[in-house]
């Protein structure tokens, strides 16, 4: 039987208060995950909430049970997480591997972007190793985060169409470091997911190549995602910060559960709060008014499918605490 893991995040205030800046990414910094990746590529899927957005992405966690996929070796090289013990990996430029061959990660936003509104976006990325025998040997530029109203997915992979809403024109080539790639925009339409690569033809890209090879190859490591409508909150954020729950932790119980919990909660005088319940397609699944003087809401849908479901809790429409709970019938 898959061992299921819970963590719950903690990134504001233990307690319910309005808070304005979030991270509208979940899982962040891939530290959330159901399962470790093993000896085969392309399972970003294992991070809770993230998928393939076109071709392939790897998973790389400290938990692998292969040295290809593990953190910090593996078998693009060498780099401890920006935050935790896990990241993401894929070329980002590959033009040997097939026309525009490139890959991308994505996820769907805890809630969608509003129209006119202006955004502050944040990743960092590594270079991996440069190596003859891996035959990665390229750096580039025009990596950068691609918002859309629709998910895109391995059938159906994000455009390169020489578009990003926030993108680098800078070859990153620095293989010990981290580097943040950063910048804002307004949004245009509602958007709903959020797709890191490289969304630009070749023939738009500049490359840094070290060495000759057959194959010219720029592969990255990718960590510490961050969205927000707060000028200060991407640029100060340095990672999710995660514990995992034990049977101590009481405030969702049970967990696992077969539709039946409980959530604790803390609401201000005069502050009103719910809770909204997504599945992982980011689908609202359920929504609840919480009581001010309760302290605690039971939430039961036994119609809910067998799978692991997102919860938030809002207070005056701010999104303060988030976390998963997993439905086993």
């Amino acid at each position: 039987m898959k061992k299921l893991f819970l963590i719950l995040l903690f990134p504001f205030s233990f307690f319910l208060s309005p808070l304005k800046a979030q991270n509208l990414v979940y899982n962040p910094s891939f530290e959330i995950y159901d399962s470790c990746p093993n000896n085969t590529g392309c399972q970003i899927q294992y991070a809770t909430g993230w998928s393939i957005y076109r071709t392939c992405i790897d998973y790389l966690n400290s938990c692998a049970n292969s040295s290809s996929y593990g953190v910090p070796y593996n078998s693009a090289g060498f780099q401890y997480a920006a935050t935790g013990n896990a990241y993401g990996g894929g070329y980002f430029y590959f033009p040997a591997g097939g026309i525009e061959d490139k890959e991308d990660v994505g996820t769907t936003l805890l809630s969608p972007l509003a129209k006119g509104t202006k955004y502050y976006v944040s990743f960092k990325v590594s270079l991996c190793s440069i190596d003859s025998n891996l035959g990665t040997n390229a750096a580039v530029n025009k990596i950068g985060a691609l918002f859309s109203t629709v998910q895109y997915s391995f059938n159906s992979p994000a455009p390169i169409n020489n578009y990003a809403q926030v993108y680098t024109n800078t070859i990153i080539s620095d293989t010990l470091n981290w580097t943040t790639i950063s910048g804002s925009f307004i949004a245009d339409s509602v958007y709903k997911y959020l797709a890191i690569g490289n969304f630009f033809t070749d023939a738009n890209i500049s490359k840094m190549v070290f060495f000759k090879s057959n194959d010219t190859l720029a592969y990255y490591y990718i960590d510490d995602i961050c969205v927000s409508t707060d000028s200060n909150y991407c640029a100060n954020w340095t990672g999710i910060s995660t514990i995992n729950a034990t049977e101590n932790d009481n405030f969702v119980y049970p967990n696992p559960s077969n539709g039946s919990f409980t959530i604790e909660y803390q609401l201000n005088q005069g502050d009103i709060g719910k809770v909204c319940l997504y599945n992982t397609l980011g689908e609202k699944v359920g929504e609840y008014m919480l009581n001010q003087s309760e302290g605690k809401m039971n939430i039961t849908n036994y119609s809910l499918s067998n799978g692991v479901y997102i919860y938030q809790l809002y207070d005056n429409d701010n999104i303060v605490k988030f976390g998963k709970i997993v439905i086993m019938k």
